[in-house]
């Protein structure tokens, strides 16, 4: 039942991007959506196979369910690890389990709201690796890029095999991310500024490790055009002021998760 629900879902998105392309002459988000719903059928099978993260991520997503039925929002403390007061949440960001923990408040099985979850990943990442790709690329590059990112081995093995949903949601925004620095850095500063805002927070939400990772190469590309460049570069106020909005504004939007990750860093804390 609950396969079919997911099934007519995005049978429904495909119909409408099927209007897109015939009617205002759109094929691209026709083209994205079928790239997407083919590579997201495994997780539309009535079963999921065993992966290697996979019960991890479960726990997260009840433990997110009983933090609902708790009023715990935002949830800060799991108690689904053992029964203990585990902070998990506070030290690996989850907003993107967030919808497989309404549906198992709702009623659903575990199993099939991570299976949503995996679904509602991939959509993510064949839009947004359009949005970047198409950014960086042109439209028909956008295009091929977007392919490639999908169906890469590595992000479906994270998926498919390891069942890392963590870092699965932090590549989905990786093109963001990379479409808007290079706007800031070198192109239109201003459309730069959205990109990586909403790119940079996408990966925050995530997965800590790929922020890190993120973060310094942004940090690197900058500090290469500052040596290739340094006059112009520190002559471009415009330029200098997008960059400094948007660390502060991708700061202003985690600050939810940053400053009791920053808080427990040095707590103490044993396993």
């Amino acid at each position: 039942m609950h396969g079919r629900q997911m099934g007519m879902t995005w049978g429904l998105l495909l119909s409408w991007g099927l209007y897109l392309a015939r009617q205002k002459k759109r094929p691209a988000f026709f083209i994205v959506t079928g790239m997407a719903f083919f590579c997201a059928l495994p997780f539309m099978a009535p079963s999921i196979q065993d992966a290697h993260d996979l019960y991890f991520h479960l726990a997260r997503i009840e433990g997110i369910a009983a933090a609902i039925r708790d009023g715990q929002i935002p949830q800060r403390i799991n108690t689904m690890f053992a029964g203990n007061g585990n902070i998990t949440p506070m030290m690996y960001p989850q907003i993107w389990l967030i919808p497989g923990g309404l549906l198992v408040f709702s009623g659903t099985t575990v199993y099939y709201a991570f299976r949503a979850c995996c679904v509602l990943l991939t959509f993510m990442t064949a839009y947004a690796g359009y949005l970047g790709g198409k950014e960086l690329f042109g439209a028909q590059g956008g295009l091929l890029f977007t392919f490639l990112w999908v169906f890469n081995p590595f992000r479906m093995n994270e998926t498919l095999l390891r069942g890392a949903l963590g870092e699965a949601f932090a590549l989905a925004f990786l093109p963001l991310v990379a479409a808007g620095i290079w706007n800031l850095v070198y192109r239109d500063a201003q459309r730069g500024i959205y990109l990586t805002v909403c790119g940079a927070t996408g990966i925050i939400s995530s997965h800590v490790l790929t922020t890190m990772l993120a973060a310094g190469f942004c940090l690197l590309l900058i500090v290469v055009h500052l040596l290739t460049h340094p006059i112009s570069f520190l002559k471009d106020r415009k330029r200098l002021s997008a960059i400094l909005l948007t660390v502060i504004w991708v700061l202003l939007l985690n600050i939810w998760f940053f400053v009791p990750f920053l808080h427990f860093q040095n707590a103490g804390l044993e396993i």
